[in-house]
């Protein structure tokens, strides 16, 4: 395997509490940046009043660069790129309902890879209303423009998609949540509908990503039963069938779900641990994709060891679903580790660690697509922000990650840099 150093991000300018960036690599830093200056040391103002709703407007503005935006085994294309993200988020107080209604863009602009710049937009709208103490409905709709950066293919790059990758997300959720003191009832459910933009190739043909548009259904439930003053048990159910919106000669619909049990502990305000056990299965429609069936885990950990610190860790099994030819999902382990610091009034310190193995052979069709590729992901990111006042925070992020994959194409490094600004409620 080639490794390939990629330096990313640096940064500018100003934001008011953000919507997240999307690069599209495995690493985005901008991620970590937007949370990060979110937390300043001194309470913030809680935003503008306007009749019965408080205004909360931000502005984001993060520069990173990205030593190898494609995500190649060779021939790594670095660039500068700049993240504009103005958000705007109302919410209704003093009621019994707590509507919030948030909008947002993010502009993307590439310094040499003109070609790939996007705009990334998205409106959502929540409400949770509080029956008493101990009931609650709570639900919202939205809608997500997102793109995903196209391929480079050195031997045949007139193949390659002429600009980013256009999709749509539509979402609904719902849940209804009871505690009746011997045990906690929580029925949900949630809808989503992606929708792929078609786009040209470099060379003027059409690139037809009709085949990807589909329905994601989740319908299920949690159940809590106090244990001891410091454990609850539970019980995790989810029903997820997924409808694609266009026949192909190789039906992709499936219908699966996640079954798990576990136990909840946490004594005090200072650590919570959940971990859970049970079953993952997806069975599709047609025998041209293998049906999966494994074992579904969960752990979570959040411990605060002292006054302004904070670790983390979390593990989780899952199936993803996978749109390349002949696959049809693929089982995930994924593991994610934390540190956070505070290193003085106003300056945070932290570091994460990611690790992802992914497993296609279960999704495999019987013809073409990738067969028995397994790939190990990692990343070691560090970072640390700046409260220059109660709304405005200056980041820096460094992020290194490395795929290495059975398929040699698949095998990359990758270093990104992010300066950043955010300023905002």
């Amino acid at each position: 395997m080639k490794t390939k150093i990629t330096v990313s991000t640096i940064a500018v300018l100003c934001v008011m509490s953000s919507m997240p960036a999307f690069s599209q690599s495995q690493i985005n830093p901008s991620d970590a940046a937007e949370k990060a200056a979110e937390k300043t040391k001194t309470p913030a103002p809680k935003g503008y009043a306007a009749g019965d709703f408080i205004l909360k407007p931000s502005l984001t503005v993060n520069e990173e660069y990205n030593d190898n935006i494609y995500t190649e085994d060779n021939n790594e294309v670095g660039d500068f790129v700049t993240h504009i993200i103005p958000k705007l988020t109302a919410e209704l107080k003093g009621y019994a309902h707590q509507l919030k209604i948030a909008a947002g863009l993010e502009q993307v602009i590439y310094a040499d890879e003109t070609q790939n710049h996007y705009l990334n937009y998205d409106a959502t709208i929540s409400d949770r209303y509080n029956f008493d103490k101990t009931s609650y409905w709570a639900g919202s709709v939205g809608y997500r423009k997102r793109h995903s950066l196209p391929g480079d293919d050195d031997a045949n790059p007139g193949a390659d998609a002429g600009e980013p990758l256009p999709y749509n997300m539509y979402d609904a959720s719902t849940r209804l949540s009871k505690d009746f003191g011997n045990v906690e009832l929580t029925p949900r459910a949630s809808f989503r509908r992606y929708e792929f933009d078609s786009v040209r190739r470099v060379n003027g043909t059409n690139i037809d990503q009709g085949g990807r548009d589909r329905d994601h259904y989740n319908v299920g439930g949690r159940a809590n039963v106090p244990f001891n003053k410091d454990s609850t048990v539970f019980v995790d159910l989810d029903w997820a069938p997924i409808n694609y919106l266009q026949e192909t000669a190789a039906e992709r619909d499936s219908n699966g779900g996640n079954y798990l049990a576990g136990l909840r502990w946490s004594p005090d305000k200072t650590i919570s641990v959940e971990a859970g056990l049970g079953l993952l299965t997806r069975n599709y429609d047609t025998a041209a994709y293998n049906d999966i069936d494994t074992l579904g885990a969960t752990v979570s950990i959040a411990y605060a060891p002292m006054p302004g610190s904070k670790l983390a860790f979390d593990y989780d099994r899952s199936i993803i679903e996978v749109t390349d030819a002949g696959v049809g999902g693929a089982v995930r382990d994924n593991v994610k580790a934390s540190f956070s610091k505070d290193l003085t009034d106003l300056w945070t310190g932290r570091l994460n660690a990611r690790y992802a193995r992914t497993d296609y052979d279960g999704g495999l069709g019987a013809t073409g697509g990738t067969r028995d590729r397994k790939d190990e992901y990692f990343s070691l990111g560090a970072g640390a922000s700046y409260a220059l006042t109660e709304t405005v925070a200056f980041t820096a992020d460094y992020t290194y990650g490395n795929n290495d994959s059975n398929r040699n194409t698949a095998d990359y490094d990758q270093n990104v840099f992010l300066l950043g600004v955010k300023a905002g409620f």
